[in-house]
């Protein structure tokens, strides 16, 4: 095969991509990520070794939808339950209070059936006073975590769920998921059929205008962990297009948990401008001269995050976006 042939395939091979929202082929390619620099990443962050979920794959492309603003991997390499198992050793994985459980409460009355799907170990079920809770996982060791608190989960993709389960629930939410999923279109269009008639969808992702779009070689925000990133105009494009009403939009504040890395992307930051570095937006950077750069940042980021980001009032936007959508009264 010649380079004109190479080159040809590879035009052909964009131009099969589309985006996992709406399926429009108005694509731009912002990246292409080397899978071995993924990989090494992941394993200096984490000490996770992802060599299998990338098997046959050598570059992952990131790109945005002209459309609806979305980001999104492709291809779209969904980690394994083992994968996610290894990550729920983490102490973080499953925070039991989050800005945007608070905020969601405020939707669901005792009398609501309630379906959240990705509930982990059912740290949201806890602060609802619903009448009837379950939860859908993918992890089986989740799900043995919330029956050990006597809260009901199942085994089961919302794209199954919905076929026996239609119009059965007034409010599902989904927090921290949507992020995770490789077809977004029909994991909302499940959740929407398993709505009656008026009933809530809340929906909680990551939200690309924060901090954390900047963190060079934040791999959680990457395959497998992470395959798309939301924004709100990417939120609105899905109520316009499934036909849903917005009812409320939240953008949470800066979160304690996060107040370090914040700072740390700061620091970063003015050193590049201070010592008039190079300065190149990439998603992965595993030169020495970063690895240098980030470490010393990190070391200086300290004093900032412990005296500067206390008060609440003076952080900015944080990690996270929710959005409450109604669908239509029949």
């Amino acid at each position: 095969m010649n380079a004109s042939t190479d080159a040809d395939s590879t035009i052909q091979q964009r131009r099969a991509v589309v985006s996992p929202l709406n399926g429009n082929d108005e694509v731009e390619l912002l990246e292409e990520i080397d899978v071995s620099d993924l990989k090494a990443v992941w394993f200096d962050s984490f000490a996770v070794d992802v060599s299998d979920e990338f098997s046959g794959i050598d570059t992952v492309g990131f790109y945005r939808c002209l459309n609806s603003g979305l980001r999104f991997f492709h291809p779209a390499i969904v980690g394994s339950e083992s994968f996610y198992e290894t990550l729920q050793h983490q102490p973080w994985y499953y925070l039991g209070e989050k800005a945007e459980y608070q905020f969601a409460r405020g939707f669901i009355s005792q009398r609501d059936k309630v379906l959240e799907i990705g509930c982990g170990r059912g740290e949201f079920a806890k602060k609802i006073a619903a009448k009837s809770y379950l939860g859908l996982e993918l992890s089986s060791n989740a799900q043995k975590m919330a029956a050990a608190d006597g809260i009901s989960v199942i085994i089961q993709p919302v794209e199954t769920h919905c076929l026996q389960c239609e119009q059965r629930y007034d409010v599902v939410c989904a927090f921290q998921v949507l992020e995770h999923v490789a077809n977004p279109t029909a994991f909302i269009e499940a959740c929407i059929s398993c709505l009656r008639s008026g009933g809530l969808l809340i929906l909680s992702v990551p939200n690309l205008d924060s901090y954390w779009t900047h963190s060079t070689n934040a791999v959680l925000g990457m395959p497998p962990h992470h395959v798309t990133w939301w924004i709100e105009s990417a939120l609105k494009h899905v109520a316009s297009r499934f036909g849903m009403d917005i009812v409320a939009t939240e953008r949470e504040r800066l979160a304690d948990i996060h107040v370090g890395g914040y700072a740390t992307v700061l620091v970063r930051e003015a050193l590049q401008r201070r010592l008039r570095l190079k300065k190149e937006r990439k998603l992965i950077n595993n030169s020495l001269y970063f690895k240098l750069l980030n470490k010393l940042a990190v070391n200086l980021s300290g004093s900032l995050a412990e005296f500067l980001l206390q008060d609440v009032h003076l952080r900015p936007v944080g990690h996270s976006i929710t959005v409450v959508l109604r669908k239509p009264v029949a």
